[in-house]
């Protein structure tokens, strides 16, 4: 009699983590059915458990206060279970737990987990999903790539670690993979190769130098990277499009640091800001000042990577298609090259160099809040 009043429908009993729940009804011994308040859901418990005290609310976000397992029973594969479940916490935890080594990254920055992936079932879900063959610990979730401070379907992907480190923002104002030496007048470009493993470096005298060369190694590398990666099922076609066009418009974004960087490069050796004007408004000078010929080192130096880069992004888009169906261009990257007057705009001789290999370009110009807008589709005709 006494076990029968203690486990009576509408008998209340707290659970270890805190959880109350309300038994509401009496199935087939030795289940009942009972109601959790905070989360306002039923379950179906063994009656044993509820006096142990260790029934679990599946609904309650006992992780940073948001996050909750949910219907989980759907998740059956208990390998893949525990790894999915640990990236699901770490996100949760570097976006919501302010003594989180990583929160001053994250959720310090603004980034924030869209509510459907609260539920981990649905993370579960969409990460099998995402990632057909079974995610190893060398796998990154990344929200970057595609943009938006925000983990979610529409902007999270899955990503090898190698090719998730390409992406990552450098370290001071140097464009990632470059440093200068204290003299100032050498830069060494270093990465790890993508085949060997092992770290290559040059020491070269400009920026422009290094920058170059990393194009021809390093990226080159990283192209064929992801091909292979792709072929093997280790990022899918969605994924490979996205690195693609970010690819891209970090080549772009690396334009302007080009023409940034020959300020320093070019015209460093000035000694007075007047001198410099005198240089331009003056030039039927003759013999030229040597502030006149500092200028027009620094002109030729920018026209040549004007066209370094043009090539640049001309290639990596060619071998970017091979792969993908299209790729399309529109991110901060190459709008900010239109704001830059050539003879010539630097997008057609993009569109020009493309079609000649017989790719079909659509280049289309917008201005929005009175800045250049541009947009590039690239496909195999």
């Amino acid at each position: 009699m006494r076990l029968a009043s203690k486990y009576s429908v509408g008998s209340k009993h707290t659970m270890k983590t805190g959880v109350v729940l309300t038994i509401t009804r009496l199935l087939e011994y030795p289940y009942v059915e009972v109601f959790f308040e905070r989360s306002k859901t039923y379950r179906v418990v063994r009656k044993g458990s509820v006096g142990l005290r260790e029934v679990k609310d599946f609904w309650y976000p006992y992780v940073c206060g948001v996050g909750f397992l949910g219907d989980f029973s759907t998740c059956k594969d208990i390998n893949s279970f525990r790894y999915i479940k640990q990236k699901w916490e770490n996100m949760l935890t570097r976006c919501y737990l302010e003594s989180s080594t990583n929160y001053a990254s994250y959720g310090g920055k603004g980034v924030y987990v869209a509510k459907d992936f609260h539920n981990f079932t649905t993370f579960y879900h969409w990460y099998l999903q995402e990632k057909p063959e079974f995610a190893t610990s060398k796998s990154q979730l990344d929200k970057d790539i595609i943009g938006g401070g925000i983990y979610s379907k529409d902007t999270c992907l899955i990503i090898p670690a190698r090719v998730n480190a390409y992406f990552k923002k450098s370290i001071g104002t140097m464009p990632r993979g470059i440093s200068e030496k204290k003299s100032g007048k050498y830069y060494v470009a270093n990465y790890v190769c993508y085949k060997t493993g092992e770290t290559k470096h040059r020491t070269l005298k400009t920026c422009g130098e290094a920058l170059e060369w990393l194009r021809d190694t390093r990226d080159v590398e990283f192209i064929d990277y992801c091909r292979l990666c792709l072929n093997s099922g280790l990022i899918t076609k969605l994924a490979m499009s996205a690195i693609a066009k970010k690819s891209i418009n970090l080549t772009c974004c690396l334009f302007s640091f080009n023409i940034a960087s020959q300020s320093r490069d070019g015209v460093k050796h000035m000694s007075k800001l007047l001198n410099f004007f005198q240089g331009i408004f003056y030039m039927e000078q003759d013999p030229m000042t040597p502030e006149q010929k500092n200028y027009y080192a620094a002109v030729d130096y920018r026209n040549k990577l004007t066209h370094q880069t043009r090539l640049a992004i001309e290639t990596r888009i060619e071998r970017f298609c091979r792969v993908c169906d299209e790729i399309i261009v529109d991110d901060l990257g190459f709008e900010l090259l239109s704001v830059h007057n050539y003879p010539e705009s630097w997008q057609q001789n993009v569109v020009k160099g493309l079609e000649k290999l017989g790719y079909k370009c659509t280049l289309n110009f917008s201005y929005e809040k009175g800045l250049p807008q541009a947009q590039l589709k690239v496909s195999w005709a």
